[in-house]
């Protein structure tokens, strides 16, 4: 077993940032994200390398000026970017984290290991309280139901089964089933 001591300060970041998202999932479950739990390195690009937000977000237009700012903010975010990209595979192979779609951009999250790791590794972050993340989950979920209101739709669950059922819980993270096949091997 991989000593958690050992990982590099990009990897205990990226698994910093990884514990901050997992404790947002309820928040995320209640604009009715499909990937609760999900982070991307946009922060840590920022945080840890010093990058601006007008290189990460950079213009993609069709003007000249454009394609020659995001040639540049490409220029100067290959090396933050590859180091990122070297350290979540790291991460990856040692069962810390997992992507959610295997070929989404930016859809990563903490396995149950990985949970278990960033809790350890980052004691100095502590989780946000219920009294804290409830009211930011009831105005999430209010702009959801009025949003989908607006489209003539009906919330799918009333706050009250919202807050009754597993959705505020954090989400159990284990091995995943795969799938059973049963092959015919009898025409071969």
């Amino acid at each position: 077993m991989l000593s958690v001591s050992k990982l590099s300060k990009l990897q205990k970041r990226i698994l910093a940032e990884g514990i901050k998202a997992h404790w947002s999932e309820p928040i995320h479950r209640a604009w009715g994200s499909k990937t609760p739990g999900r982070f991307g390195i946009s922060k840590i690009l920022e945080e840890f390398f010093g990058a601006s937000k007008e290189d990460i977000q950079r213009p993609y237009g069709r003007r000249r000026w454009a394609r020659a700012q995001s040639r540049l903010a490409r220029e100067r975010l290959t090396a933050p970017r590859a180091a990122i990209s070297r350290a979540m595979s790291r991460l990856t192979k040692r069962g810390f984290l997992e992507r959610i779609e295997p070929t989404g951009r930016g859809s990563w999250r903490l396995t149950a290991k990985g949970i278990e790791a960033a809790r350890e590794l980052c004691r100095e972050l502590t989780p946000p309280t219920r009294t804290e993340i409830l009211p930011k989950i009831r105005q999430a979920y209010l702009e959801r139901k009025t949003r989908l209101e607006r489209a003539g739709q009906e919330m799918p669950i009333s706050w009250k089964d919202f807050c009754a059922g597993r959705f505020l819980q954090p989400q159990q993270i284990g091995k995943r089933p795969g799938v059973k096949v049963e092959l015919d091997l009898t025409g071969i």
